[in-house]
């Protein structure tokens, strides 16, 4: 009997999950990269220490991209455990589902790989800043990591408004919707008290099924869940 090693978890066939994969962590993503932004913040506005600084970026990094102790970190080839590393492995896999070349999900995956080379980037110019060197020299170095992380504010941007449109084609299942209303606190935090409506505008299928998926919900007692009551 031959043996099918293909897709061996039933998550990689299932599309629904796939988003709900991304989404989750995508909103992990967001908010270590406001920790991030906080602690350099920390730096350049007052007194704090490089020594202090630097280890904390290190770790938020490390949540991002995966474990940095071993020797082959920057390599890439180890990591499985990082936020965005995740993303970018769910993107692939869907994208491999979809089967097209042209599709929103092929632009998510390619904008995510661009945003991982981003954060890589990012970890070596901190790893470059020696902790023995002057404040002053810190801070022209840092500098390259100002402009690095502008960069990488663009890039989780423009990630946020393609996982919009990737998940308004989910619009009309069931499950995902559900997951939407779950994470409802998070995502208004991400996109504003109306992130269905904004899901909504990017979908080609009539709202009309959407309609009747928030109101069965209503009717099954998560009203209170909604942003917005059919």
């Amino acid at each position: 009997m031959k043996k099918n090693n293909q897709h061996f978890n039933p998550y990689f066939q299932d599309n629904t999950l796939l988003i709900q994969f991304i989404i989750a962590e995508f909103i992990a993503t967001y908010h270590v990269f406001n920790r991030i932004t906080f602690v350099e913040k920390q730096f350049l506005q007052s007194n704090e220490t490089w020594k202090n600084c630097k280890p904390l970026l290190l770790h938020c990094f490390s949540q991002l991209l995966g474990p940095y102790s071993n020797p082959d970190w920057l390599g890439g080839s180890m990591w499985t455990k990082g936020h965005i590393t995740k993303i970018k492995n769910y993107c692939l896999l869907l994208s491999k589902n979809m089967e097209s070349n042209h599709s929103e999900e092929v632009i998510l995956k390619d904008n995510i790989h661009q945003m991982w080379l981003s954060a890589l980037l990012h970890v070596e110019l901190l790893i470059e800043i020696q902790d023995s060197v002057s404040r002053q020299k810190v801070m022209e170095a840092h500098q390259k990591i100002r402009r690095a992380l502008n960069h990488l504010q663009k890039r989780l941007n423009s990630m946020a408004k393609q996982i919009l449109r990737v998940t308004s084609t989910f619009s009309d299942n069931e499950n995902v919707v559900f997951f939407l209303i779950r994470k409802k606190e998070q995502l208004v935090e991400i996109y504003g008290e109306n992130y269905m409506e904004k899901i909504l505008k990017f979908s080609t299928k009539k709202t009309g099924s959407f309609r009747y998926l928030m109101k069965k919900y209503v009717n099954r007692g998560f009203g209170h869940l909604l942003s917005n009551k059919p």
